[in-house]
């Protein structure tokens, strides 16, 4: 469809800023780890998998867009509808990964700087082992919200039945934000103990200690719209690491 009218406009937009925001700070990262002399670690793989996975949602929202997602399901034909639910499927398992990507690179990269503190250590195991649990078991809510499978983008050929996914991806939304507070307040913790005059002699810790406290990173918040079925809830929720000056400059 040529005419990005009503919702397209926003998605499509939005889709593009994003890739491009999270793609602009993870190479100024990068840049400013090899200006640095600063060797990778696993954190650094970690964001560059989850930089193609967003390449990966952004071309499957594109791809929606130009069926009409963002248009009046009464606007859209029926085959063109079938299309973007199928397309919505592998959105939703690519989104999922996005969270598991971004947030163990994150925590990849807490585990570097503090390991030697054995309380925050564990804090990072915990952290990482509830975030990949939930994301997995999204993965396999959006693949089997519907019986049989294929009634997840043809209700009509396909009698039988489908979770409330839309209720599922908004209780996920509410634990993805207490798990970021969390893992922010992690951080703050550290940084808030080592200016009390928490002995810290690593450079590393140092300079932690030396950063703004919110520096660290900012996640752009997913969003949501609806097209098609009675919701998209992750069609185009994409989730893109804007790593801070905080983040920049560790080792």
């Amino acid at each position: 469809m040529a005419n990005l009218g009503s919702w397209q406009h926003y998605n499509r937009d939005a889709s593009i800023s994003i890739t491009l925001l999270g793609v602009f700070f993870v190479g100024l990262r990068f840049l400013s780890r090899h200006l640095g002399k600063v060797p990778l670690g696993l954190e650094d793989g970690l964001i560059v998998a989850a930089v193609l996975n967003l390449f990966v949602i952004f071309a499957l929202d594109i791809e929606m867009v130009k069926y009409g997602l963002g248009l009046h399901q009464s606007t859209i034909s029926m085959d063109s509808l079938i299309t973007i639910n199928k397309l919505l499927l592998p959105a939703e398992i690519f989104y999922c990964t996005s969270i598991i990507l971004t947030k163990t690179s994150i925590l990849a990269m807490y585990h570097r700087i503090f390991h030697i503190h054995r309380p925050t250590r564990i804090a990072v195991y915990i952290l990482g082992v509830i975030t990949i649990i939930r994301a997995i078991s999204l993965i396999f809510a959006s693949i089997f919200q519907c019986t049989p499978v294929a009634r997840a983008w043809d209700k009509f050929q396909y009698p039988g039945r489908c979770i409330n996914l839309k209720d599922t991806f908004i209780a996920n939304d509410v634990v993805n934000a207490i798990t970021d507070v969390v893992i922010l307040g992690l951080l703050i913790g550290r940084v808030w103990k080592c200016r009390q005059g928490g002995g810290y002699t690593r450079p590393i810790e140092r300079m932690v200690c030396n950063r703004s406290l919110f520096g660290d990173y900012l996640c752009v918040s997913p969003y949501s719209t609806s097209t098609g079925k009675s919701s998209v809830p992750a069609s185009v929720q994409q989730k893109a690491v804007l790593s801070g000056s905080g983040e920049f400059k560790l080792s």
